[in-house]
């Protein structure tokens, strides 16, 4: 424990394929490597997030997810840049 440090977590969510790939098993250790459209969407989702503790999901998700979760538009990611055509909305309620 470090005094006066919180951890926190950023979630970002999308849906689409994706590939994975395991690779290592040397020095037991093992890593992998995923590419595809829902990973990009989790990780633009997740840089709309502006702190710790939020949740943040593509459209296609937010489509699928209103009638169990609330949602609100998610501010723009001006660090990143906007321009994937897709709108991200930050989770109100679990």
């Amino acid at each position: 424990m470090v005094k006066g440090k919180v951890l926190s977590v950023k979630i970002g969510i999308g849906l689409g394929e994706c590939k994975i790939l395991f690779v290592g098993g040397v020095f037991k250790r093992n890593e992998y490597l995923i590419v595809g459209e829902s990973m990009r969407q989790a990780c633009a989702s997740e840089c709309h997030c502006k702190k710790g503790g939020e949740t943040v999901v593509s459209e296609l998700i937010q489509e699928k997810m209103k009638e169990f979760y609330s949602f609100e538009e998610a501010e723009p990611d001006v660090e990143h840049g906007e321009g994937d055509g897709i709108k991200y909305y930050l989770c109100k309620s679990l």
